[in-house]
């Protein structure tokens, strides 16, 4: 779907502190929802300007919904 805006919001949502104290709940989760989860945090990381989601903004498929504080930043900057 490249909808990188609502993959922000969700990983927002996961790390809330309300959410992210739930230990016993991440516990149970699968490792590999574990890692991947670990993946697209890594990619929506705003080290190097968000150069990872970048990277995978342009090696995306067509439609895709960009992550828009980064076009605004751009833009202003």
């Amino acid at each position: 779907m490249n909808n990188y805006h609502l993959l922000v919001a969700v990983i927002s949502g996961l790390n809330h502190c309300s959410v992210s104290r739930l230990k016993f709940t991440r516990q149970r989760l699968p490792k590999s929802n574990v890692e991947l989860l670990t993946e697209l945090e890594a990619m929506m990381n705003m080290e190097g300007s968000y150069k990872v989601y970048r990277t995978a903004l342009k090696q995306s498929d067509l439609p895709a919904i960009p992550y828009m504080y980064v076009l605004y930043r751009t833009a202003i900057y």
